[in-house]
């Protein structure tokens, strides 16, 4: 597990913009800083990024109805094609639906809109996926003659 914090905080249900992230999942889990998030009644996601500035890695916390948080993280050496990151975001989505039956979660299973999920899914990766664009070719592009 990589050591990330909290960075941006999305709602699956375009709830009402909130000052306060949710509470920490675990005592030993990312430390939530002061930040914007969406409210929501149904499963709220929170982008993380690397505590040690790594734009390589990259993850999110997802706290469903009940409370229950997953962290679901990557570390990877180039970005994404961009006509891979929706297939990606499903399949992380489907895992999230594995653990949920794994543990017997029913509730929150049914509880959660799984589209917005994988939408809010792709717009963290997306993000991610840019920023470190960004940082591999911000010394600008070397043409090759």
């Amino acid at each position: 597990m990589h050591a990330l914090y909290a960075c941006e905080h999305l709602s699956t249900d375009c709830g009402q913009v909130g000052a306060n992230p949710p509470e920490s999942p675990a005592a030993s889990g990312p430390a939530w800083g002061k930040l914007g998030f969406l409210a929501t009644h149904m499963a709220d996601l929170q982008r993380l990024e690397s505590a040690t500035n790594n734009p390589r890695q990259g993850g999110f916390v997802i706290r469903f109805p009940s409370g229950r948080a997953e962290v679901v993280e990557w570390d990877t050496g180039a970005p994404m094609r961009a006509d891979a990151v929706l297939q990606v975001s499903k399949n992380m989505a489907a895992q999230l639906v594995e653990r949920l039956s794994a543990s017997a979660s029913h509730d929150d299973m049914e509880r959660t809109n799984w589209a917005s999920v994988v939408a809010a899914i792709q717009r963290i990766v997306t993000d991610w996926n840019e920023a470190l664009k960004a940082h591999l070719y911000a010394g600008g592009s070397s043409a090759v003659h």
